[in-house]
């Protein structure tokens, strides 16, 4: 049955709906400033980010807001995404800014960040007061856009090839800068509890309420909602549990996005194939807090649909998820690792948020150990550890590196939920239950999520619990009971992460602690589970001032294949993610910045010819992937410190490892493949010795020093699994050629191609315009590459410095891949 409701049935559902029907939380989060880290990789994150918070200049964020607003700006605004031309998404920076200051104010208490937030706060009020109606924006001609929006003007225009949409009447996601700003004010009225900030935040959310909202009907709400949005619809449900006013569960009711929201929630998971990834993520967790105040089970569904599948259908080792900031299925994986634009922080960051939303409503260690290899492997990489700078893209391909973000002048979305992050380390550390679960009827109950040195200040029971850890360096956890008044009844509840195995532990004051195995599987029995769902270990007594509890959570090397291929893995100690440090040579420091080019503010991406250094991919026996100790050895560095046998290859964290070329996962051979492999390499070795000239098709710089010429060509980098960029010919003809140079003497040409190409791949190679070698290749259904060599006529090199070799597909055909030419001297060639 289709979910799409009229306006006026949607009004009927929500004026029936009350707080009694709408879902309580099973569980609850603490408050940030409940919880303080301290010490370990989050905290050290942590001060940098909030360093880097208090360096940005308000006035400069507020700049684009004032003169919009006709109001003289007090400082010049931020360049990147902040300024003028496109990506105009000037004012979303200030959001994230107002959510990541709130956050770190509450988990820091840093007063100069609660006077910034005020100090905005009066700035947006002398903004709405300017406009007259309450609004605030900072894009250009923002008043136009959205008064052509709330007039019924709604031209949604998607991307090529994908439903993903970023411009609405030619302007770059003006509702979504509009959720970054809403969802930054709510942050701050929890942070500050400030009447003011509260006003300019209920003020933003009638005005486009009343404004735009009421003026437009279900369709014209349909496609103002096909371009990107956000999590619009949890603003206005924050505004509705924090006023009771209906209005708001109204509109955060008719944002839901149901056209991609209905499939999830009837089990659809492949649904989002081919989506924007962190387009509809925040979708989702909008849906969950709908859901909260509506009661309608669907979007709970949906939500927690969409959760695993973004766990298990589409994760890389990280957590993260996409290429290119887009889905693709399970069986694509090893087409999209070996390529350039990995997972998203964004994207990780936002799957955190849906984690906490629907761990509240259904607490299970699989969505812990999840929340924690998004945290641990992915969005603690993504921070700079010198100055704080953020990554927008983390690639999956081997011998990539990240590129970070420019200080003051990219204002990236993903620089922006860089702020958010680190405020919020802590926020699953520890959570809480008013009845106990089950496990101590009547009493609290508290959960050990996370383990990190951190301390607890536990209000309504007056208790406070500090844990001692030198997780992820260390393996055993120690949480010390304080701040009792004689004693306090109350259930401890301790994750047992999928990774710790059989030797997991607790002990409370020395002895094995009797404890209490959770079982989820009623909740399970609705939606699918991880294979490797754990439980949490219940302690359920009464406590004293000076009890303790140890932990221990033995950790061990383990590999995990890409998904979809049982031909590459990644390494893991635990839940930590070990990368290969490939180094630096030819490298530094300002490198892995990009150049700020003019009229492009979009991260940069394009492969440094600094970072192209070719490093032939590491091949590992199969048997790796069931037995990684046997291939990999601890080191003296670091008890995260591991060597790869017969290298000189260090693995070491993800999150440890900055400024360096890095490899992520490892090719797995069979006896056959790992002798045809090492024997392709002496190969290329010895062409490349005994060559006079050589090209390494796919590469920019390469091709461009060979006079690369081409028509109807595609050239691709590190793709088919290897690390070798290559070039081909589209269906329906074409060509691609190169200068070589000959020294003037008889040669001959070496080209390299893969064992197992498909479809019709018939073409000439040709030299000087003569056809030396009619080229067809075939399927053998193995992997690898093979060489093919030609000699060359000596008539077309006599004489010659240099030819032209042409490659040309037969009619309806495709000439390559190549992935390799080498021109090598007459009696010089491998035989």
């Amino acid at each position: 049955m289709k979910l799409y409701a009229t306006t006026i049935a949607v009004a009927l559902l929500l004026a029936t709906a009350d707080a009694a029907v709408a879902p309580h939380p099973i569980e609850a989060l603490f408050p940030l400033d409940a919880v303080r880290l301290d010490g370990g990789p989050l905290k050290a994150q942590q001060e940098q980010n909030r360093k880097y918070l208090l360096r940005l200049d308000p006035d400069k964020l507020l700049s684009r807001f004032r003169s919009e607003a006709g109001l003289e700006p007090k400082a010049k605004p931020y360049g990147g995404w902040e300024a003028p031309g496109r990506p105009d998404l000037a004012g979303h920076i200030l959001g994230f800014y107002l959510s990541g200051a709130s956050m770190m104010l509450e988990a820091t208490g840093d007063e100069e960040l609660k006077r910034r937030l005020l100090y905005i706060a009066d700035e947006l009020e002398a903004v709405q007061d300017a406009h007259g109606d309450g609004c605030a924006y900072a894009f250009t001609d923002g008043r136009k856009v959205f008064d052509e929006i709330a007039s019924g003007k709604i031209v949604v225009t998607p991307r090529p090839k994908t439903e993903y949409a970023s411009m609405i009447n030619g302007r770059f996601e003006p509702v979504y800068t509009l959720n970054k700003v809403l969802l930054g004010l709510y942050r701050a009225c929890v942070a500050t509890g400030d009447e003011k900030v509260r006003r300019v935040f209920l003020r933003l959310s009638c005005w486009f309420g009343e404004k735009i909202l009421d003026r437009l009907d279900d369709d014209q709400v349909k496609k103002m909602l096909d371009c990107e949005h956000g999590s619009l619809p949890e603003s206005f449900a924050d505004a509705y549990r924090m006023t009771g006013d209906t209005k708001y569960r109204r509109w955060a009711r008719r944002l839901c996005h149901e056209r991609i929201l209905e499939p999830l929630s009837e089990g659809d998971r492949r649904k989002l194939d081919f989506h924007h990834a962190n387009n509809e993520i925040p979708k989702f967790t909008a849906a969950e807090r709908v859901y909260r105040i509506t009661g309608e089970d669907w979007l709970h569904r949906a939500a927690t649909n969409a959760m695993y599948a973004f766990m298990h259908d589409y994760a890389f080792a990280n957590g993260g998820n996409a290429y290119d900031e887009h889905l693709f299925p399970t069986n694509a994986f090893e087409s999209k690792f070996q390529r350039l634009a990995g997972p998203e922080s964004c994207g990780s960051i936002n799957m955190m948020r849906l984690a906490e939303a629907l761990f509240e409503m259904e607490p299970s260690a699989d969505k812990v150990d999840f929340y924690e290899r998004l945290l641990f492997d992915h969005i603690l990489s993504t921070h700079d550890p010198f100055k704080g700078l953020t990554v927008y893209h983390t690639p999956t391909r081997w011998g990539a590196s990240r590129t970070y973000s420019r200080e003051f002048d990219a204002m990236w979305c993903c620089t922006g939920t860089g702020f958010e992050a680190p405020g919020k380390y802590a926020q699953m550390i520890y959570t809480h239950s008013a009845d106990g679960d089950g496990a101590a009827e009547g009493s609290p109950a508290v959960r050990i999520n996370l383990f990190a040195p951190s301390t607890l200040y536990w209000k309504e029971t007056g208790v406070r619990l500090c844990q001692e850890t030198a997780f992820p360096y260390g393996e055993t956890s120690c949480v010390k009971v304080e701040k009792i008044g004689g004693k306090a009844k109350f259930t401890v509840k301790i994750r047992r992460p999928f990774w710790a195995g059989d030797g997991f532990a607790v002990y409370v004051n020395g002895k094995t602690a009797s404890v209490q195995q959770q079982d989820y599987a009623s909740i399970a029995r609705e939606r699918e589970k991880s294979e490797q769902q754990q439980d949490y270990a219940s302690i359920a007594r009464e406590w004293k001032e000076g009890d303790r509890i140890d932990i221990e959570f033995p950790m061990s090397l383990r590999a995990e294949p890409l998904p979809g291929s049982r031909n590459y893995a990644a390494f893991f100690y635990g839940p930590v993610l070990l990368v290969g440090d490939l180094g630096s040579e030819g490298v530094d420091r300002s490198d892995y910045v990009p150049p700020l080019e003019a009229g492009d503010r979009t991260p940069s991406f394009v492969w440094s010819n600094k970072f192209g250094k070719r490093i032939p991919m590491a091949s590992l026996p199969a048997d790796a992937l069931a037995n990684p100790a046997a291939y990999l050895e601890r080191t003296a560095v670091s008890p995260l410190a591991f060597s790869l046998k017969g290298t000189e290859i260090m693995l070491v964290p993800i999150f440890a490892l900055h400024y360096s070329r890095y490899a992520m996962y490892w090719r797995l051979m069979g006896e056959e493949e790992t002798r045809n492999y090492a024997a392709m390499l002496a190969a290329e070795a010895e062409y490349a010795k005994r060559a006079v000239d050589s090209v390494v098709p796919g590469d920019r710089d390469s091709e461009s020093k060979h006079r690369m010429k081409e028509s109807n060509s595609c050239r691709g980098e590190n793709v088919y699994g290897g690390t070798y960029g290559w070039r081909g010919t589209e269906r329906g003809g074409g060509f691609f050629s190169y200068r070589l140079e000959t020294g003037g003497k008889p040669a001959t040409l070496v080209a390299r191609y893969r064992v197992c190409e498909t479809g019709r791949r018939a073409f000439d190679v040709q030299v000087e315009g003569k056809t030396i070698f009619t080229e067809d290749l075939k399927d053998s259904g193995k992997r690898g590459f093979f060489f093919r060599e030609m000699p060359i006529p000596p008539e077309l090199t006599a004489g010659k410095k240099e030819v032209e070799v042409r490659f040309v597909p037969k009619d309806g055909n495709i000439a390559g891949g190549l992935f390799g030419l080498w021109l090598v001297r007459d009696g010089e060639s491998r035989k």
